[in-house]
């Protein structure tokens, strides 16, 4: 059904994308695509993978489908095989060895990745740009063909659509075909789930993260490796596993996973490490002792995540604390396969990371949120620190006491009963429920929050026009302006009818101007000399510096300093034949008498006045 899809989808689209769960059979379905292509088109197909051992086991199924075709299956890994010059119709490759040959590469048709959410985004240099850039140069109609059973990366989130940072693109612009754990493990091709959890202890609620976005690796280290962790991990297997014939554990270090091994071993538990140090062939013969079950516990840092496979594994330790939720699927998932006798696979979370990403069928995938803790009484620092508490499944704002569930999704609140040591059963149909519809109320939080933004934009923007739309109306925008004066009338008593220094006498005469392009305006003009106005209200001393700076440019030795001497000595005043306006916003004009400081004189009038100061 899934390869059926994309080879319908494949004509209109460029980019495909499959998300299958591990043990899906996600190499099997990349050989069928293949097969098609090949067989039916003669189409030339390349299948990439990063890690040598998932090149061994592709090439290994390529070259068992094809082993009946009338061409060979080439590889380009270097860790695999010396390379050559691939001309087959199948290639299975690494981008690391791919990168350095790409002149020598023929034309390709169908690009298939496996683990596809390693791809960065466009724009990022990587050699997986290198390989898709140069297949899509030599055939742009080329497919390309995404398979991961984690569609995220740390910082993006998801590798399609458009959830990206500012500034990034995605390969892929949607999920085409998604393959969940729950539907497998419905139709019985993968094994039940029981996750345990138990609080963290303190130093693992305030790990400092690192540039990849995960918790630095030196300081998860140094706290993994005390005697309190590595004997809670030995407990927890002793306590709760002690019926379990293969248990994986996820450890943060090599140090971290030879040491704890050392432990399980001295407890009386056979245990083993296995580590990019210790060479393929040591590695090889754990692997092969630990399927036996000759070895009960095998410790590993990252070898386990992909491409390994041991379906009798029944119980996962997670002693590796991660911000990201696709390290967080990789690891359960290498528990899920079935095998005869076993009746599912145990999970024991040391590291929150159930609580932290939720059930692995769908986890929390968000963009720069949250851990989301402290709703569950975690990480909530010192006492003396008040943190800002947000509901951990729709991330709204909680109150200092929220109570047992969150007032917006309802979600309930999970509460340990004994921190770093009592373990309790978490339900995972319910956190994932929770999760879902913490989403959605997310969501539509989110919209409302959109929805709002863009109208009080809306209404910004509109205030803006207006105000433009008036600022225009304004004789020269508002800004000062030169007018001929064409006459003015004498002076004479005048009484301020409102304002704040409504009631205040002073005297008033009119000025007939013409400006340039606008025309004639009539000009009234407030004369205050005895400061009446300011008088009746501090806001109002403007009329009567209005009146000081009027005499300098107009009148004649020492200004009036009232009504009567202003009126006496009028036929001494000369109106200049030009003066300079301003029109303020509310549409009155008034006279500039004195000229404008320029905002460089003003600047250093100001320095000037502080350096005295």
């Amino acid at each position: 059904m899934a390869v059926d899809t994309l080879i319908r989808l494949a004509p209109a689209k460029q980019f495909l994308l499959l998300q299958a769960a591990t043990g899906a059979g996600k190499t099997v379905m990349a050989s069928h695509i293949m097969q098609y292509y090949a067989g039916k088109w003669k189409f030339r197909c390349l299948f990439l993978a990063h890690k040598a051992i998932l090149v061994r086991q592709a090439l290994k199924r390529m070259q068992a489908s094809f082993a009946d075709a009338d061409f060979n299956v080439d590889c380009l890994c270097a860790s695999v095989q010396k390379p050559g010059v691939a001309r087959e119709r199948i290639i299975v490759a690494s981008p690391q060895t791919l990168a350095r040959r790409l002149d020598d590469l023929p034309r390709i048709d169908v690009v298939l990745i496996d683990e596809c959410h390693r791809v960065p985004p466009k724009g990022q240099k990587s050699l997986y740009a290198d390989v898709i850039e140069a297949v899509i140069a030599a055939r742009p109609n080329a497919r390309i063909i995404g398979i991961t059973a984690t569609p995220w990366r740390l910082g993006q989130p998801y590798i399609y659509g458009p959830s990206l940072k500012t500034g990034q693109e995605c390969w892929w612009d949607s999920l085409d075909v998604h393959i969940s754990i729950a539907e497998l493990q419905a139709q019985g091709w993968l094994a039940p789930l029981t996750a345990l959890s138990c609080a963290p202890e303190e130093d693992l609620l305030h790990l400092p993260v690192g540039a990849s976005g995960d918790f630095r690796e030196d300081a998860l280290e140094a706290t993994l490796l005390k005697p309190l962790h590595l004997g809670s991990a030995v407990k927890a297997v002793q306590q709760h596993a002690a019926d379990r014939g293969h248990i994986a554990v996820f450890c943060v270090t090599i140090a971290h996973a030879r040491t704890l091994a050392d432990r399980f071993a001295a407890a009386g538990i056979p245990a083993a490490a296995i580590d990019s140090k210790a060479g393929n062939e040591a590695n090889q013969a754990v692997l092969a002792a630990f399927a036996r079950g000759s070895i009960r516990v095998l410790c590993s840092v990252g070898m386990l995540t992909e491409g390994w496979d041991c379906p009798q594994t029944d119980c996962l330790v997670l002693c590796r604390p991660t911000l990201s939720p696709a390290l967080y699927v990789q690891m359960v998932g290498r528990g899920l396969r079935i095998s005869e006798g076993k009746k599912d696979c145990l999970l024991l979370d040391l590291s929150c990371n159930v609580l932290r990403h939720g059930s692995p069928n769908a986890p929390r995938i968000r963009l720069g949120a949250g851990l989301g803790l402290e709703a569950f009484g975690l990480g909530a620092g010192s006492s003396d620190e008040v943190p800002e508490r947000r509901c951990p499944f729709c991330d709204a704002l909680l109150a200092e006491e929220a109570g047992l569930s969150c007032p917006q999704c309802q979600a309930p609140f999970f509460e340990f009963e004994e921190q770093g040591r009592a373990f309790q059963r978490i339900n995972l149909a319910q956190l994932e429920r929770s999760m879902r519809r913490g989403d959605e109320v997310r969501r539509l939080r989110e919209e409302a929050e959109a929805l709002e933004r863009a109208r009080e934009k809306a209404r910004q923007e509109e205030q803006a026009r207006r105000k433009a739309a008036h600022k225009a109306s304004l004789i020269n925008q508002g800004e000062p302006a030169r007018a001929r004066v064409c006459s003015h009338t004498n002076p004479e008593v005048y009484q301020i009818r409102n304002g704040p220094a409504a009631g205040a006498v002073a005297l008033k005469f009119d000025i007939l101007v013409e400006v340039p392009g606008v025309g004639r305006r009539n000009v009234q003009v407030i004369l205050d000399p005895e400061g009446a106005m300011g008088r009746k209200s501090r806001t109002a001393y403007w009329a009567l510096q209005d009146s000081r700076d009027f005499w300098k440019v107009c009148g004649q030795g020492t200004f009036p300093a009232s009504r009567a001497g202003l009126v006496a000595r009028w036929p001494m005043v000369r109106i200049p034949a030009e003066l300079l306006i301003k029109q303020t916003s509310g549409g009155w004009i008034r006279i500039l008498w004195k000229e404008p400081q320029q905002k460089s004189a003003r600047k250093k009038t100001a320095q000037a006045a502080q350096k005295q100061d």
